[in-house]
């Protein structure tokens, strides 16, 4: 199967960014829906709208090879995987703002600090 690509040096590691088919983006899915997809809280927030297991996903590459380099030095990958995907970064959007949503159902309401 061809699919786009590019490839993207950081360090003495050249990263292979792939555009994911609809079944990759379906695959990650049903990986999250059904917890089978890795948690790591940092590797979650530490590049901006990307994780970095998505990010190894896209690469076909293991998370922890990021695990050497900075977040600006991952960036230029992180870019080629949107400009690559955005199918898949929609997709991934929604679900974020679905869970964040769900999850403010269990919180308690937000009250104030101040007192009259």
């Amino acid at each position: 199967m061809i699919t786009s690509s590019t490839e993207v040096k950081v360090g003495d590691r050249t990263f292979t960014v792939h555009e994911m088919t609809v079944a990759e983006v379906r695959q990650w899915l049903l990986d999250v829906e059904n917890g089978t997809a890795v948690v790591d809280p940092v590797g979650e927030f530490v590049v901006s709208g990307c994780s970095v297991a998505d990010l190894a996903r896209m690469c076909q590459a293991q998370a922890a090879e990021f695990d050497a380099f900075r977040p600006s030095e991952i960036q230029p990958v992180v870019e080629a995987a949107k400009k690559l995907n955005p199918h898949f970064f929609q997709v991934r959007e929604v679900v974020f703002a679905a869970t964040v949503s769900i999850a403010r159902q269990f919180l308690p309401p937000e009250t104030s600090n101040e007192t009259a």
